[in-house]
């Protein structure tokens, strides 16, 4: 199911060279719970507006994984005969590759150095937690933790953008924040031998990182 994201709807109207539509701020707009109704009133013009608004999913994930989400709306003003009727759909690639990109920049027989993009595709994510885990043949250092707000260019302090929670076999890091931005994550996993290798041996470093978050916002 679907809910209405309260203050969301927006009117717009005309546009400029790039195309980029004009928000119609004298725009007074009311949503009615029992009726799942929207009313704008006192618009800028009388026609060729157009009303944007937010509605989000009761699974944030349910638009990932191959599943379409499908909403439809009738719209009705003083001018129509009838109802109008008009339909979207949004269908995602599986979550955690459409939220996350992970590479390995460098690497010797000590340490790998580890790059994790994060919402690239500029979401709106609530409530957000990375999660790296599942480490082979490898300790990352904790010191080597960096997250860098790429959209703004600036890096993320610990205890005031972010929380993170650090073992010997994973970490979390939890945001503060709503993530609107794409975000880079940088680490360094030290390269640990088996017991039994030989100087030189190969082995595989591995680990996982995945993404969690309450809602998933996209305008379409």
């Amino acid at each position: 199911g679907q809910t209405y994201v309260e203050g969301s709807a927006k009117a717009f109207y005309g546009s400029d060279k790039s195309g980029n539509w004009y928000e119609d701020r004298n725009a007074v707009i009311k949503y009615d719970e029992k009726t799942r109704t929207i009313t704008a009133t006192n618009l800028f013009h009388t026609s060729g507006e157009k009303l944007v608004f937010h509605t989000s999913l009761d699974d944030p994930f349910a638009a990932f994984n191959g599943k379409e989400i499908q909403n439809t709306a009738e719209y009705n003003d003083f001018q129509s005969e009838r109802p109008v009727t008009a339909s979207a759909s949004l269908s995602l690639a599986n979550a955690n590759e459409s939220l996350l990109k992970k590479s390995a920049q460098e690497s010797n027989k000590d340490y790998v150095d580890w790059k994790v993009d994060i919402n690239e595709p500029l979401y709106h994510l609530t409530n957000v937690k990375i999660i790296d885990d599942s480490w082979e043949h490898q300790i990352v250092s904790r010191e080597s933790i960096k997250l860098v707000n790429q959209t703004q260019g600036k890096t993320l302090v610990e205890g005031v953008d972010y929380d993170l929670d650090y073992t010997e076999r994973k970490f979390v890091i939890s945001m503060k924040q709503d993530v609107k931005d794409h975000l880079v994550l940088t680490y360094r996993g030290n390269v640990v031998f088996p017991a039994g290798s030989y100087p030189g041996e190969d082995v595989a470093v591995k680990n996982q990182v995945r993404i969690t978050s309450d809602k998933i916002l996209v305008t379409t």
